[in-house]
């Protein structure tokens, strides 16, 4: 039986995903129809952004790093209590991975989307495994591997000791020869497919993997690394790959690391796990993509409340200011907290005090001020691969002290 204040869950795949530890209640604006997601902690509005990713990205297509250096132990690993509460703790490259690999499996049977997991060097329990299931109006990309139970995944995935090199761009051009049938047809619909490098080092071929990489990004897709290392010649790699593309490639980091990089700009945010998941499913809306960036402007702070928290339009904070704090208020009132690892504790998920001071009339010109000295120190995005050590790769460099088990 349901707890008091929490909606039953769906049934079928959806309540078999449900089954992980859960967060906050549901809080009750949040509609039944949305329970397998918002018993995780999703509130309301970051439950609409999901549903609206999974049907504008036809699938997800993640590159899983198993390779040898995987075994370093200088991961995060996030873990959950009984009561929701989300901490990270250390453990290898693999285990902060692969704990993720897990929950992005379980996320998206929760939303009935297809994801497809390619480890990059082949394991005698697969090499490739999907979970989900595409719908049949979607483009039909090919599937590699099998499909399997969440039950299925996990136990492959769990049996997995890294070992081997980094063939990236092997596993990049298979992605490609997935895609590639489908693109005219991805494009016709309005569609994209979501890419997620996953990966601790450098591609065996540099060379082929960034002219894969160039081929790759001609094709409707949403590119995402998830750096799992702050290896200086590596983020340097990645770093002049960032140069060298012609479109953004969104670079996520683990959830504590990319808490601090968000405080560092939008501190009145509450960086909470549902928030990391999301952005690592994909999600639409450009302004989460700035969170990491820099400070938002008051036009960007309104419509990420909107999203988040799936409340009715805001008052324009240039215009009205005082509306626009009151109403962002009682929009919280409704919204259950999250818990927030770099407090330890659960906050709510938009600091509307801390917004009422950095963006009040009075403080508006000094916030301002610190954007624009935020955008002036982004380098500029060309086609020539350099190294700049003020690219957003170098700013989000992490510091691990770096411990391999391996020979």
């Amino acid at each position: 039986m349901a707890e008091a204040g929490v909606l039953p869950l769906a049934e079928g795949p959806a309540a078999a995903a449900a089954s992980i530890p859960v967060g906050v209640p549901i809080a009750v604006a949040v509609p039944e129809s949305l329970g397998p997601l918002s018993s995780r902690g999703f509130p309301l509005g970051l439950c609409r952004c999901l549903l609206d990713a999974a049907e504008h990205f036809a699938v997800r297509l993640w590159i899983v790093d198993n390779s040898g250096s995987m075994h370093c132990a200088d991961g995060q690993r996030v873990v959950c209590d009984s009561e929701g509460r989300t901490d990270t703790m250390s453990a290898t490259r693999w285990s902060e991975l692969s704990h993720e690999v897990c929950d992005m499996a379980e996320l998206s049977v929760a939303l009935g989307a297809r994801s497809d997991f390619q480890l990059i060097n082949p394991h005698h329990e697969g090499q490739f495994l999907s979970v989900g299931s595409s719908r049949a109006a979607d483009p039909q990309v090919e599937l590699i591997g099998t499909e399997c139970t969440l039950d299925e995944f996990h136990r492959v995935i769990r049996s997995v000791s890294p070992s081997g090199s980094t063939p990236l761009t092997e596993s990049l051009e298979r992605v490609e020869a997935q895609l590639l049938p489908v693109a005219a047809e991805l494009r016709a619909r309005g569609q994209q497919a979501v890419i997620v490098l996953a990966t601790d080092g450098l591609p065996n071929d540099p060379s082929s993997f960034l002219a894969a990489l160039h081929r790759v990004q001609q094709l409707p897709v949403w590119l995402v690394l998830r750096l799992c290392t702050d290896e200086q010649p590596v983020v340097d790699f990645w770093s002049e790959v960032e140069a060298a593309l012609e479109a953004p490639l969104e670079v996520l980091d683990d959830l504590r690391h990319e808490a601090r990089e968000v405080a560092r700009h939008n501190a009145w945010l509450a960086y909470g796990l549902p928030l990391h998941h999301a952005r690592l499913f994909g999600l639409r809306d450009k302004t989460f993509d700035l969170l990491d960036e820099r400070p938002l402007m008051p036009s960007q702070l309104r419509q990420l409340c909107e999203l988040l928290l799936g409340c009715p339009p805001l008052a324009d904070p240039q215009t009205d200011f005082a509306a626009f704090v009151s109403q962002l208020r009682r929009a919280l009132d409704v919204a259950h907290p999250v818990y927030d690892v770099l407090s330890a504790a659960y906050r709510p998920w938009i600091d509307a005090d801390m917004v009422e001071w950095n963006y009040s009339p009075a403080n508006l010109p000094r916030t301002l001020s610190v954007l624009r000295q935020s955008q002036s120190s982004m380098r500029p995005r060309t086609n020539s691969a350099s190294t700049d050590s003020s690219s957003m790769l170098h700013k989000r460099r992490r510091s691990r002290s770096t411990l391999c088990v391996i020979a």
